[in-house]
């Protein structure tokens, strides 16, 4: 969470190196042998990376295309994220309203399925699991 915290802060330098050299290291943060996936894990507020990053204004370094490819690295690396709401919400309706250039990619994620989208999740620790069936255009 600290990392994506990072990326995504308005002062970060790291695109100096290129536009995308953050997901270099966002892929190293994957190979780990020991550590579970960072980006299935909760912060201790019940988020998940993808809810860290898009309940913020998209006021980054990393440029549209950063931004874009840094949405499709966490929704490659847990698919699943982009059906667990925060706090009642979405990811894809805090994408919208906090300015993030990715609802076409959340789309294109939920129209996999064609009618409904059926996904169980593991909650964070205080919750209950659940199995959440959700119509396209409720999503959306």
């Amino acid at each position: 969470h600290s990392l994506v915290k990072r990326i995504t802060s308005p002062d970060f330098m790291g695109v100096r190196f290129g536009a995308s050299t953050f997901v270099r290291t966002l892929l190293a943060c994957t190979q780990s042998l020991i550590l579970q996936p960072p980006f299935h894990q909760y912060d201790n507020q019940g988020r998940l990376p993808i809810h860290v990053i898009l309940s913020q204004p998209a006021l980054t370094n990393l440029g549209l295309q950063g931004e874009r490819r840094l949405i499709k690295f966490l929704l490659r690396a847990h698919p699943q994220s982009a059906y667990i709401p925060y706090q009642t919400q979405l990811p894809l309706r805090c994408a919208i309203q906090n300015g993030w250039p990715c609802h076409d990619i959340f789309t294109d994620a939920y129209n996999i399925h064609t009618t409904t989208a059926t996904t169980t999740f593991i909650p964070p620790p205080s919750s209950i699991t659940q199995t959440y069936e959700l119509p396209i255009h409720t999503i959306l």
